[in-house]
């Protein structure tokens, strides 16, 4: 049997979603796996005939597969199709609202209540956020920036002084053991960013996808200080002052700017370190 076809479906925020409705041929449990593969020691949990779901399609060599979107489980993946057997029935979802990110950023340290940097021999830290690649503290990634995305961030610093900072280790974007260009993925307090509310205290966050062509940037001075400053996918790298959180700098004078980038063109922050939108 070959691959089911994949139906026109709606596009959100330039991803397919599909209902998916578990329906194994024998009745038993369809396992929701890390990676879109049979792996020893992949195993998350399990899903029951008659469980829907929504995600993405996913094809592969073996079959065809979904990335969960929402819930609990977002962005694990389950077998709709593998090697020739069928669990699942998939349809396109009819509509699905636009997410409601108008105003949103990520909230500095002083907004939270109990945030607190331990004091060191540094009057000022990076005022770092981190975006997870799942609804799971501690599951912060690193990513390896291609040739082209590094000319990118070259582009949109506005100084030589300030691309050689940003690549610093221990600096804030590149952590040890990684040197440039393996860049961790965070952002910053007070950057804006295009997120959506998915539930159980998490939010989405869009980011440029690693797969893809960095955005061309104006050839306007000006038209390019603006792009840089109002993207969702940009942020400046900013220090906060360890004993007095409302002081904010600037890691070197006139700015210095991070991408929001994954390979999967979206990360998690927990709806905490959020502020604006529709709730």
């Amino acid at each position: 049997m070959g691959l089911l076809p994949i139906p026109q479906a709606v596009r959100h925020e330039a991803t397919l979603i599909y209902n998916v409705t578990i329906k194994h041929p024998n009745g038993g449990l369809v396992t929701i796996r890390k990676k879109p593969e049979v792996a020893i020691n992949d195993y998350i949990a399990s899903l029951r005939t008659g469980d829907k779901v929504q995600g993405t399609l996913i094809e592969t060599a073996d079959g065809l597969w979904c990335q969960i979107w929402f819930g609990q489980y977002a962005g694990y993946y389950f077998a709709i199709v593998y090697k020739g057997k069928t669990f699942a029935t998939y349809s396109p979802v009819d509509s699905v609202p636009p997410p409601a990110y108008e105003g949103m950023r990520l909230r500095h340290d002083h907004e939270i209540a109990g945030m607190d940097r331990q004091p060191t021999s540094n009057a000022y830290t990076p005022e770092t956020v981190p975006l997870f690649e799942r609804m799971q503290n501690g599951s912060k990634g690193t990513v390896n920036l291609s040739s082209a995305w590094q000319n990118f961030v070259k582009a949109i610093q506005p100084t030589d002084d300030a691309w050689r900072a940003v690549q610093v280790q221990r600096n804030g974007w590149v952590n040890l053991p990684q040197v440039f260009p393996r860049v961790q993925t965070l952002g910053f307090g007070g950057g804006r960013i295009r997120g959506e509310r998915v539930g159980r205290g998490w939010v989405r966050v869009e980011t440029f996808k690693l797969s893809d062509q960095p955005p061309a940037l104006p050839t306007n001075a000006n038209e390019k200080i603006a792009f840089i400053e109002e993207s969702p996918f940009i942020h400046r790298f900013v220090n906060v002052n360890r004993t007095d959180e409302t002081k904010l700098i600037d890691l070197r004078p006139g700015g210095v700017y991070v991408i929001l980038i994954s390979a999967a063109g979206y990360l998690y922050v927990p709806e905490y370190r959020v502020i604006g939108g529709a709730v």
